[in-house]
C-alpha cells in the first residue's frame, strides 16, 4: 500500500467506504470507477494513486469488508464468552439481524462476499481467489467454535 500520510490514509478509506457500498448496492459491474469517485469526492489521480484498477479496488474491498464483518462478529461473540456455543450463537444471531434489518429496511442485498463470488468468480481469478480465502477463513472461525462447543460439552 502506498498510502502512509493521514490525508492519504484518509482518502484511500473514502474510496473503500464508496467502494464497498456502492458494490454492494448494485454489483460490481454495474459500478463504474466514475461513480466510485464521484461518491467518494476525490479526482481520477487519487484513486489511481492508490488502486491500479478497479479489480485492485475490488480486491481491497473484500478484505476490508472481511476485516470489519469479522471484528463486528468477534466483539459481538465476546459479549457471550461464557461458552463456545454461546459465542456461536451470538454470531449467528448477529447475522440473522444484519438480514432482518435489510428486510425491513427493503433494501435485501444478500451476502456481500456470495455477491462478489456470482458476479465475478468466472470473471477475475484474482477475486475468485480472494472470496475463496475470505470464505475459508469465516468456514475456520466456525469450525473452532463447533470444535471448541463439543470440547466443553
Amino acid at each position: 500500500m502506498k498510502a502512509s500520510t493521514p490525508k492519504a490514509l484518509a482518502t484511500r478509506e473514502k474510496i473503500l467506504q464508496s467502494a464497498d457500498t456502492l458494490f454492494y448496492l448494485h454489483g460490481y459491474n454495474a459500478t463504474g470507477l466514475d461513480r466510485i469517485i464521484s461518491e467518494a469526492g476525490i479526482t481520477k489521480g487519487n484513486f489511481y494513486y492508490h488502486f491500479k484498477s478497479k479489480e485492485a479496488l475490488a480486491l481491497a474491498a473484500l478484505e476490508r469488508h472481511f476485516e470489519k464483518t469479522s471484528s463486528e462478529m468477534s466483539e459481538h461473540a465476546m459479549k457471550h464468552k461464557q461458552s463456545p456455543l454461546k459465542m456461536l450463537f451470538a454470531i449467528l444471531d448477529l447475522m440473522a439481524q444484519r438480514q432482518t434489518l435489510q428486510y425491513q429496511a427493503g433494501n435485501i442485498r444478500g451476502c456481500y462476499f456470495g455477491n462478489f463470488t456470482l458476479e465475478m468468480s468466472t470473471e477475475s481469478k484474482a477475486v475468485r481467489r480472494k472470496v475463496q480465502s475470505i470464505f475459508e477463513r469465516i468456514r475456520e472461525m466456525f469450525s473452532d467454535l463447533l470444535k471448541r462447543a463439543a470440547e466443553a460439552d
